[in-house]
């Protein structure tokens, strides 16, 4: 985390100073978030903030990592891990933050645990990576599952950040975030993090009321500082139902075509389109190499619900999606990067609102 640790010292805005031209050092930077704070970064060389739940002690280790250039979190063995706690005096208690951001080496299927208190209890907010993003309450008490996509565990170092805050209401509308107290990591053996924080981003708002989109609605955007953007969906595809009671049949694609999302950008390498449809695969580079094409999951339809899981989940909630379109398109063009951010358009009929944009918390847009 090295390479990072300016940001630390500098998370507000710098003015421009005196009359005429600035210099570069008197450019204002943009303010990415309004407080922030480091839960593991492994500089230290440690392991004491972790403890095993489940496996063997030293199977948590602090190792170089020569494509980070730094120190990182590996996770030797397929057991569970808990930095934090669930209770007692080592929960982090984070009344500040609602935001989470690592780095993510995945060679293998893990589960990743948020461990927070809400107005209706305890939860632990989950992130699968063999699976897409459907959010819903789960089988376990207080189990809040969003999967993250079977593209994760492609052993590349990448950057999670999730809206702990959203991620929540998916499955629970009314309930609301009151403390983060620690993370578990469960499986993925071989597995390593680095860089984990809590923070509050500054977001920048597009769309602040409920939109109906009757075929299509194009929002400018025009961004030049963020990387994650991030909108919720209601009542694409028809009305909601369960097509499968039968848990190992989960087929709740009500219409496979029931939206299209498309952000057109500028990258190093040209003008994309990162387009986000309905489905359990990612196709990738499509369009003649000017598009990229991730999948959202195969319920987004109808709200947070498993087959099966019914009557637990409701059907037809609003559902936010966030993506982090610099990695975006790293997944399928390594070698290039994010720039601008042109617009965000809509496609086929239903509802979106809050439209926003945002950054991880050390992200910032290098020149080309």
């Amino acid at each position: 985390m090295r390479s990072w640790r300016v940001f630390f010292v500098i998370p507000f805005l710098s003015f421009l100073v005196g009359c005429g031209g600035a210099s570069s050092d008197s450019i204002a930077k943009p303010l990415r978030y309004t407080s922030l704070k480091v839960y593991e970064d492994a500089e230290d060389g440690s392991v004491a903030r972790w403890s095993v739940r489940l496996g063997e002690e030293g199977e948590v280790v602090n190792r170089w990592d020569e494509l980070l250039q730094s120190r990182v979190i590996g996770f030797e063995g397929g057991g569970s891990y808990m930095i934090g706690a669930i209770s007692g005096e080592e929960i982090w208690g984070d009344t500040l933050n609602r935001s989470i951001s690592f780095r993510l080496n995945s060679r293998a299927i893990e589960t990743i645990y948020v461990l927070v208190d809400t107005q209706e209890g305890a939860r632990k907010i989950f992130y699968r990576t063999d699976t897409p993003a459907r959010a819903l309450k789960h089988s376990f008490e207080g189990g809040i599952h969003h999967g993250l996509g079977s593209d994760v565990s492609n052993g590349a170092w990448r950057v999670i950040t999730r809206d702990l805050q959203a991620d929540l209401q998916d499955a629970e509308p009314e309930n609301r975030l009151l403390q983060v107290n620690g993370l578990i990591h469960n499986g993925g053996e071989g597995n390593g993090m680095d860089d984990l924080v809590l923070y509050n981003p500054v977001v920048h708002p597009y769309v602040t009321e409920v939109r109906r989109v009757e075929e299509s609605l194009i929002i400018p955007i025009e961004n030049e500082t963020d990387n994650i953007l991030q909108w919720r969906l209601k009542d694409f595809g028809g009305e909601p139902y369960i097509m499968s009671a039968d848990p190992d049949e989960r087929g709740t694609i009500r219409d496979p075509d029931a939206f299209e999302f498309r952000v057109v950008v500028d990258t190093l390498k040209g003008e994309r389109n990162l387009i986000y449809r309905l489905g359990m695969e990612d196709l990738g580079i499509i369009e003649g190499g000017k598009s990229i094409e991730h999948a959202l999951g195969d319920d987004r339809t109808i709200g947070a619900v498993w087959a099966g899981d019914d009557p637990m989940n409701e059907l037809g909630l609003w559902q936010s999606v966030t993506r982090d379109l610099n990695q975006d398109i790293q997944d399928y063009e390594p070698q290039n990067r994010l720039l601008a951010v042109q617009r965000f358009e809509v496609y086929h009929q239903g509802m979106i609102d809050g439209v926003v944009m945002f950054s991880s918390a050390f992200y910032q847009r290098s020149a080309p």
